[in-house]
């Protein structure tokens, strides 16, 4: 999987006892690597992992399209641009921290809703192929 920008949002329980929100900005292949490189960058606040709640992970920038994106032709090109390095992403929901996916074109930046992995795949290809006007 291409990685993403995300943007991972905490919880934190500063020592003093007061509760903040704590974002950051990390590049990631997924969303359990962008936790803990978000976790990472919390450490210098003194602030332990278990001080932190994660609330979302959300991809804030969506990888570019590459002839390295797609590869096993497993989704279907762009239908807008025809682009045929679309790129699956990972997010964590934030009300209920479940893992949700969506089909990104890196070119043309089209994407669809947030799915389970199999959903976002079948709704991504699920469609027809354009009628083809044969000169008679």
């Amino acid at each position: 999987m291409t990685g993403s920008t995300y943007e991972v949002t905490f919880i934190a329980n500063y020592p003093d006892g007061d509760r903040y929100p704590l974002k950051y900005e990390v590049d990631a292949s997924g969303v359990e690597q962008a936790i803990e490189l978000a976790t990472a960058k919390a450490a210098p606040l003194h602030i332990s992992k278990e001080n932190l709640t994660i609330m979302s992970v959300v991809p804030y920038l969506c990888p570019l399209a590459t002839e390295t994106t797609n590869r096993d032709d497993l989704l279907k090109p762009c239908p807008f641009c025809g682009n045929p390095h679309v790129s699956l992403v990972e997010t964590l929901r934030e009300f209920d921290g479940e893992s949700t996916w969506f089909v990104n074109c890196g070119c043309c930046n089209a994407s669809q809703l947030p799915d389970c992995k199999e959903g976002a795949i079948r709704n991504w290809n699920q469609r027809n192929e354009p009628e083809v006007c044969r000169g008679e």
